[in-house]
């Protein structure tokens, strides 16, 4: 991810711990290994629910940034 300024990366620290930040992106990156043995990060209710509210963070966090973001 690229983050437009430091007002994002604060925005996240607001909202999560830097550990449930951690495991957000370790459950995110491990569920998009393929195979049988990754099943574990893509089936699992925490990680899940860790992937949903750190995306919402992710989107409140570029909303509330005043700095274009290129995309």
């Amino acid at each position: 991810d690229s983050y437009g300024c430091i007002c994002i990366i604060d925005h996240i620290a607001e909202k999560m711990s830097y550990a449930e930040f951690e495991e957000a992106n370790t459950f995110g990156a491990m569920r998009m290994v393929p195979g049988e043995r990754s099943g574990v990060f893509r089936e699992n209710a925490r990680g899940k629910a860790l992937a949903a509210t750190s995306q919402e963070v992710r989107d409140a966090a570029a909303s509330a940034c005043l700095m274009p973001t290129g995309n």
